[in-house]
């Protein structure tokens, strides 16, 4: 069965790395500038628009928060530019000139949710709104209008039910196509004993025990952390404490009903020019209010945990090295000789991207026993899984004095990753899900047809 589908995802926090890449090749087309990020993995998972288009399916995709990337398509599709880059108004004009079948949001975080709630009223061809979701969610409220998830972790299905809307499993993978120029980038690196590349916890909610537990680590352990943390306060703004900031950027939604929106522009070049995130995402988020309805609030920041300790690049300057995206990131797991994985607390959140990407590499992996992790690969044979932090330590010294055993169960782990845990796998699951949807619509609509229309008599 054949369809269309329009894939939608972000850079999110990375998303120097990739403006960067894009400001160097200013020559290529969109649809060039996309395989290329698709090459340098920045399009998680990177062969899902080839997988699918194996299937007979008709697919664009994009990064749907990269100004570079987005205004080459409004370029070459002869829509204007603007200082100030609107993702929600390119992503709207994108699907109504490809009329998918189907919108497939690799994450959720891609647009609001009152923005989401619009694609049907904009874009008629849209029979499927979908989308993965790669933890848990408490609360499945504001999805009513999603028809479908594919959800990383096999116990949280009923809070979407509860909703109405679908569910199915769809673990994490590993992008297999990336291996050659993974392992061309890892002979250009030094090799590294005992890593962590990832959100450290600072900054993050749900991850307070992998902060703890990464403090830990340090102390007794020559673990070397590539992390991701939030932005370190600026000039000006920075100089706010965060709830204020949190109250400067509810006044600009306050202010959404007044102010003019040239003033509101206005703003946002000055906050892009001053390397200002905090004013810019401010005005967004009034320019979003006063098109499409109220953003949920915000957290206050003196609630949040991390809001009381110190970042992990400030405690261990001297073993913290910047996070990296793409074959970057991957690249370092290849190099390192054993890595360290932590989950957040939440119960039922195994199997994270980082399970199936270490193996997938080729990399000794340390990880928490969780159910789900367990599920997909054999402990002691393929990973190794610790009960405790004390345990975590002593297994660790262990790997990094035993290379042989460490090295067996690293090229065991791998094995298994690229006989069941790749894109392909997920995509063809993926694939037969949707036709099965489609196809349900499709007899709906046959009998809606077929029925003849109630007609009152005498």
């Amino acid at each position: 069965m054949s369809y269309r589908l329009f894939c939608v995802k972000i850079i999110g926090t990375f998303d120097k790395p990739v403006f960067n890449f894009l400001d160097q090749h200013t020559n290529l087309s969109f649809d060039e500038a996309v395989e290329r990020c698709r090459e340098n993995g920045f399009m998680y998972p990177g062969s899902f628009k080839d997988e699918l288009e194996s299937q007979g399916v008709e697919v664009m995709e994009t990064l749907i928060d990269t100004a570079p990337l987005q205004n080459k398509w409004r370029q070459e599709n002869n829509l204007p530019l603007s200082d100030m880059f609107d993702k929600n108004d390119t992503f709207f004009a994108q699907i109504k000139k490809f009329k998918p079948d189907v919108v497939y949001f690799q994450t959720f975080f891609a647009l609001a949710p009152e923005v989401r709630k619009w694609i049907r009223k904009e874009c008629p061809s849209v029979r499927l709104v979908v989308g993965h979701r790669g933890f848990p969610l408490d609360d499945a409220a504001g999805y009513e209008d999603v028809d479908a998830v594919f959800l990383g972790y096999p116990k949280h299905h009923d809070v979407w039910h509860k909703v109405g809307v679908k569910t199915f499993n769809s673990l994490h993978a590993f992008d297999a196509d990336l291996l050659p120029a993974i392992q061309q980038k890892v002979r250009e690196i030094e090799p590294i004993n005992f890593s962590f590349i990832g959100h450290t916890g600072w900054g993050s909610g749900p991850h307070d025990g992998r902060y703890f537990d990464m403090r830990k680590m340090m102390d007794e352990l020559p673990l070397t952390v590539y992390g991701h943390e939030p932005n370190k306060p600026i000039p000006v703004i920075g100089g706010l404490s965060p709830d204020v900031r949190v109250r400067l950027r509810q006044s600009f939604l306050e202010a959404s009903k007044y102010a003019p929106q040239m003033s509101l522009k206005a703003l946002h070049k000055i906050g892009r020019v001053l390397d200002m995130p905090v004013l810019v995402r401010a005005v967004e988020a009034t320019m979003r209010r006063k098109k499409f309805g109220p953003d949920p609030v915000p957290p206050k920041m003196e609630d949040c945990w991390w809001y009381h300790v110190s970042p992990i690049g400030s405690l261990y300057p001297d073993r913290f090295r910047p996070s990296r995206f793409g074959l970057d990131y991957l690249a370092l797991l290849a190099a390192s000789k054993l890595t360290w994985n932590r989950h957040q607390d939440t119960p039922g959140s195994g199997a994270n991207m980082r399970l199936f990407e270490a193996c997938g590499v080729g990399t000794c992996q340390l990880v928490d026993a969780r159910e789900e992790v367990v599920a997909c690969y054999e402990p002691g044979v393929e990973i190794v899984t610790y009960d405790s932090i004390e345990d975590c330590l002593e297994k660790a010294r262990w790997l990094l004095n035993n290379p042989v055993e460490r090295e067996k169960i690293a090229k065991a782990g791998q094995r298994r990753t690229l006989k069941d845990h790749t894109t392909r796998h997920r995509v063809q699951d993926i694939h037969n899900h949707l036709v099965d949807l489609l196809r349900d619509l499709d007899s709906i609509h046959s009998i809606a047809a077929a029925s003849e229309p109630y007609v009152k008599l005498g």
